[in-house]
């Protein structure tokens, strides 16, 4: 009985230990993980600490350290700025899943530009690789996300209502082709602002400012096949929808510039019209002006929001017109329009 006692008492403390969330954790050890929202590859991680934004007013890449204590305006690390960054308009932040690459889409530059750490990246230092030219199909790239399994590079063209698949994303440089494209006006695609990944399912999903259209099969998918699932209508309040994710329970969260609001769909049906979000977050309290993209750090969200960057804890429970928890922002020189973010 007593050896009984002490195995029962082991295991709880074990998973007890396991399921502790710390800044910069995103899973337990043990049971559920700790913040469900990070799962498809383009939500820009879980943090480390150091957050890395991309400043298209400032044609800049930026890093805030010490994130969990910043509040107001505060100074950022050496900005990766100059004319041999290649930075024009860069867009939303992706890391690579195996090798930890930053990578920039810039619809300004036209190009996918690739740097190898983002943690140390500072001063006028040019990408290590660049994806651009003629041949690359490309006409203004506003995201991308990299297939761990496949190291397939898809890439979000706004300029051409496209999505685009390049091979090799690991090595590709230069003016390469890409070897699959979802295009055509028959695939609903237009004005794309975002896309986003539902990995159980191999389901994409194209963000177009007032309507979400998604396609079954992405890990395949060519040429111009109409949606299999659309999502429209005044009840699901979309304005100009800017960024989403998927979570591991099938949840869609959102960030709307339209309406400055934060929407959370609780297993989210991809083909139905009028769909009411779960919860939406909007107001003159919260301060939002333009959300964009968005990380998260255990149970707290971090919203790039024009010139400054929104904290809001426990998204899973909030609706309504809270006020935000704190408000950063840089200097020296001054944030201007925050687009994209990440925890690396």
């Amino acid at each position: 009985m007593k050896l009984l006692n002490f195995i029962t008492i082991l295991i709880l403390a074990l998973f007890l230990v396991g399921c502790d969330c710390s800044d910069g954790d995103a899973t337990g050890g043990f049971g559920p993980r700790c913040d469900d929202a990070v799962t498809d590859g383009t939500s820009g991680g879980s943090g480390t600490g150091t957050l890395v934004i991309s400043d298209q007013g400032n044609s800049s890449i930026r890093r805030f350290s010490g994130v969990s204590l910043l509040e107001s305006s505060v100074a950022t690390d050496l900005p990766l700025s100059g004319g041999l960054t290649r930075l024009s308009r860069p867009g939303y932040l992706t890391t690579h899943p195996n090798s930890g690459e930053l990578i920039v889409p810039d619809e300004g530059a036209n190009a996918i530009l690739f740097y190898s750490d983002p943690l140390t990246l500072e001063g006028n230092t040019p990408p290590d690789r660049v994806l651009t030219g003629a041949a690359t199909e490309m006409v203004a790239p506003v995201q991308v996300y990299v297939d761990p399994d496949t190291d397939e590079l898809y890439v979000l063209d706004k300029g051409g209502a496209q999505v685009l698949i390049y091979q090799n994303a690991s090595t590709i440089e230069g003016a390469v082709a890409p070897t699959r494209r979802l295009t055509g006006s028959g695939t609903g695609i237009a004005s794309p602002n975002a896309f986003c990944f539902k990995l159980d399912t191999e389901q994409l999903s194209v963000l177009n400012p007032t309507e979400i259209v998604t396609f079954d099969g992405f890990k395949a998918i060519n040429g111009a096949p109409p949606p299999t699932g659309r999502v429209s209508g005044a009840a699901t309040t979309f304005a100009n929808l800017s960024f989403g994710i998927y979570t591991s329970s099938g949840d869609l969260i959102l960030t709307d510039a339209g309406s400055d609001s934060i929407l959370t769909f609780e297993s989210f049906v991809t083909d139905q019209t009028n769909e009411v979000p779960t919860r939406i977050v909007r107001g003159s309290n919260t301060g939002l002006t333009e959300p964009k993209q968005f990380a998260f750090s255990g149970s707290t969200i971090y919203v790039a929001d024009g010139t400054r960057i929104a904290v809001f804890d426990e998204l899973s429970t909030l609706e309504g017109d809270p006020f935000p928890d704190r408000f950063f922002s840089g200097m020296s020189p001054a944030t201007t329009s925050i687009t994209g973010l990440l925890f690396p």
